[in-house]
């Protein structure tokens, strides 16, 4: 089974994968909800029955709470059936690794908080019955993943930008422990006056009595006067601490909303650069496609903030390297560089900016897969014969071919354009196995399949990503391969 595939997998335990396992299935969240709700309802059953333990107790609420446990061991057991392909790892390997990949996930942190759910099945462990709160962790397992990731990385942010007025805060830190050491001096010659036994360690708890810990006050009016001091420095300093925060949060949205977000700690995200009517219209396909959903993306480009909801906007020069790595580009899985024209700047200078960012993300990475929209076709010669770019979308060619296919065949445009929409019937791609054949074959014997079927095959990528458009009949097509048809959403 294909862990990274982008779609659900067939077989039992492709579908068992794709829904409880998979970081693709944009709707798995749905079941992590389902199961947290079933392990809150198995939390309160074990807080009602610990508050009612002297009373009895309805015999269906025990039935109701075995029958959470089984839903539990079932959910163990298919969690243990997915997380390898033991059978796989035998034929690949042998039986000792097969079973080493089984126990590495069963020692796992997430498998045994899993199990440690089961405790309460246990019988002698059932007159524990704190072990049912054990269920409670797996809660907090799901609260790691979805919220305190964003609360980490927003408390880091928080702190690197507190560094620049690190000389404010402890010199105002600074300042209020003077004066609180000073009005305690004061404040214990004062009241050392009526009380001359009073020593110093009595005056240092007297202190903290003084900020909350117990109920005291001064009886002298020099006392009263240096506590007054007192209470009037730690107000002053919590409001000025209170005051820098709130000023270093104000900044810290106005950088967000001018894109100066500095270094992204992200991965297996989308980074489109530069600003067009052509990305504008991808970043609305990107965010409605179910299939790059779950990803983020980043917008590179020097233009206004766009304000679009569902991206991460940095304002910078795209082809600059260091602003590259700024958004982790090493961790991306796809780069798009559109042909943001900037004004008085000639189609040379804007394909040459394009030819020069493509170069900069294949040293930093060559796995990312890149496409690059160029302007005019000659100044692509060198991202196809030095770079080594992945892909090269041609404007002026494109609208070229688009015209003279229309001379030549009026009225097809509408046709070209259903080609390529992305609603209705829409460009798929799959391997040979999921049209049934498990070995090479004709795409002769591929054209009889669309028969029965309601798709047209129009061609193939093969495992070279070389494309080919309707291949000779005698052409073999490996299971490697990928087979481009057109198909009804």
């Amino acid at each position: 089974m294909d862990r990274t595939a982008k779609i659900r997998q067939k077989g039992v335990k492709g579908f068992l994968y794709w829904w409880l396992e998979s970081r693709y299935n944009p709707k798995q969240i749905y079941v992590d909800i389902v199961i947290l709700l079933i392990i809150a309802l198995s939390v309160f059953l074990t807080v009602f029955q610990l508050h009612r333990q002297d009373t009895n107790i309805p015999v269906w609420i025990f039935k109701f709470e075995n029958g959470i446990t089984v839903f539990f061991i079932i959910e163990y057991i298919i969690r243990f059936y997915i997380s390898t392909d033991f059978i796989e790892d035998i034929k690949g390997h042998n039986f000792f690794s097969a079973v080493t990949h089984k126990c590495a996930w069963i020692f796992s942190f997430s498998a045994l908080l899993d199990l440690i759910a089961l405790f309460p099945l246990i019988r002698f462990l059932r007159i524990f019955r704190a072990f049912r709160f054990f269920r409670f962790i797996k809660v907090l397992r799901f609260l790691r993943v979805f919220k305190l990731k964003r609360l980490f990385s927003h408390i880091s942010i928080l702190i690197k930008s507190l560094k620049e007025s690190y000389f404010s805060f402890f010199t105002l830190l600074g300042g209020t422990l003077l004066i609180i050491i000073v009005n305690s001096v004061g404040l214990f010659w004062a009241e050392s006056q009526v009380n001359p036994n009073t020593s110093l360690g009595q005056h240092i708890i007297f202190m903290l009595e003084l900020i909350g810990l117990l109920d005291s006050s001064p009886e002298t009016f020099m006392g009263k006067f240096f506590t007054f001091l007192t209470l009037f420095a730690n107000i002053a300093f919590i409001s000025f601490f209170i005051s820098i925060i709130s000023s270093k949060m104000g900044e810290i949205m106005e950088n967000i909303k001018k894109g100066k977000v500095g270094y992204l700690d992200i991965k297996d995200h989308i980074v489109l650069c530069g600003y067009t009517n052509s990305s504008k219209k991808v970043i609305e396909e990107l965010l409605n496609n179910k299939k790059f959903c779950s990803k983020r993306i980043v917008l590179i480009t020097e233009a206004e903030n766009p304000d679009i909801s569902g991206i991460i906007y940095v304002n910078g020069d795209y082809s600059d390297v260091d602003v590259l790595r700024q958004v982790n580009i090493r961790e991306a899985v796809l780069a798009v560089i559109f042909s943001e024209q900037k004004e008085h700047e000639t189609v040379k200078n804007v394909d040459m900016r394009t030819v020069l960012t493509v170069y900069n993300i294949e040293q930093e990475s060559p796995d990312i897969h890149t496409i690059a929209e160029i302007i005019n076709e000659k100044n692509s010669e060198i991202i196809k014969e030095k770079i080594k770019g992945d892909e090269i979308i041609f404007k002026e060619t494109i609208d070229a071919h688009l015209i003279v296919n229309c001379i030549r065949h009026p009225y097809i445009s509408p046709m070209m354009y259903d080609l390529l929409n992305l609603k209705g019937r829409i460009l798929k791609e799959e391997k040979p196995e999921y049209f049934g054949f498990n070995g090479p074959i004709t795409f002769k014997e591929l054209k009889k399949y669309q028969i029965e079927s309601d798709i047209v095959i129009i061609g193939y990528i093969n495992s070279a990503n070389e494309p080919y458009l309707a291949p000779e009949n005698s052409t073999t097509i490996t299971e490697k391969d990928r087979i481009i048809y057109i198909e009804a959403e």
